[in-house]
């Protein structure tokens, strides 16, 4: 696989110490490039992506192709990829295992807290609010603003049919779910 990067991403791909995140971006870049190679006919070997923040620029060896948007997110050995061409989007999956998460709850609202401590299964009502607050994170994703700042100013609203959240003061408009397994949940959201 590592046969379709281009310089630029073979660059990119030599900073990578890990052979696991090595493999999950190898295989990133292919799914990517197998979508942009089948939506616009071009072949495989001339795609190049650039990524800033969380929107990618797709060149080819003719110039600018085309953007799109997107988030990944990898958990032991399942990964999401999620690409946009109109919306600004976010994704984060976890393994549904014993964490240890109490740390985290003093960045999350009093709200949330008490969604957590009164759930029968407290350790997916965390995931819940938890993964909610990654894909956010990701979606609204810049150097400035770490994930910290993102936990804190965002509060999550469950209920039977819908996800709702305040950005500090504010309502969002953004569109979130959940999907979850036996052993993983997913959940994303979209500007």
């Amino acid at each position: 696989l590592q046969a379709i990067l281009s310089s630029l991403e073979n660059k990119e791909f030599q900073k990578i110490k890990k052979q696991l995140r090595k493999n999950q971006y190898l295989i990133t870049r292919h799914i990517i490039k197998k979508v942009v190679e089948s939506l616009y006919n071009t072949y495989l070997q001339k795609i190049e992506i650039v990524r800033k923040d969380n929107e990618l620029l797709i060149f080819t060896g003719d110039g600018f192709l085309d953007n799109f948007f997107l988030s990944t997110s990898y958990s032991y050995n399942y990964g999401v990829i999620f690409i946009s061409k109109k919306f600004k989007v976010g994704v984060d999956i976890e393994k549904i295992k014993p964490y240890k998460y109490p740390s985290f709850l003093k960045y999350f609202s009093d709200n949330e807290n008490r969604f957590i401590k009164r759930s029968a299964h407290s350790l997916m009502a965390f995931l819940k609010i938890w993964t909610l607050k990654e894909c956010l994170h990701k979606m609204k994703s810049s150097k400035q603003e770490n994930l910290v700042e993102t936990i804190s100013n965002s509060e999550f609203i469950i209920g039977k049919d819908k996800i709702s959240c305040k950005i500090g003061r504010t309502k969002s408009q953004l569109m979130f779910g959940q999907i979850s397994s036996k052993d993983h949940i997913i959940s994303y959201c979209i500007n």
